[in-house]
């Protein structure tokens, strides 16, 4: 099993147990992920077409894919490059993901 943990700042650390995402309300299994950024990329065909929404879609291609492979590295640079998105991407996976991912997605993108 892999997992997701990001860290920033100065001095930061991340540590994984048993490659689940490490979050304060626990451990989400990629496979789990995987599922939520899924669903996240299906609800991001309904909205407005822009080059903002392109780039999103990408990014959260790229860690489903990752997140299916049990490839932490590429999940971590997947969620690297949701990062400025992150606000748009919580709000669409608040309404579509089990409320453990959703943490654990919020978590990972700094919110």
């Amino acid at each position: 099993m892999s997992g997701v943990a990001v860290a920033t700042g100065e001095n930061a650390r991340a540590d994984v147990s048993q490659g689940d995402v490490a979050q304060e309300a626990g451990a989400v299994p990629l496979a789990e992920m995987a599922e939520a950024f899924s669903k996240i990329r299906v609800a991001l065909k309904e909205e407005p077409d822009s080059a903002e929404v392109d780039m999103i879609k990408g990014a959260v291609a790229k860690a489903e894919v990752a997140a299916s492979n049990n490839d932490e590295a590429g999940t971590n640079d997947a969620l690297a490059e949701l990062k400025p998105f992150a606000k748009k991407v919580v709000a669409i996976a608040e309404k579509i993901v089990t409320s453990v991912a959703r943490d654990a997605l919020k978590s990972a993108l700094g919110l």
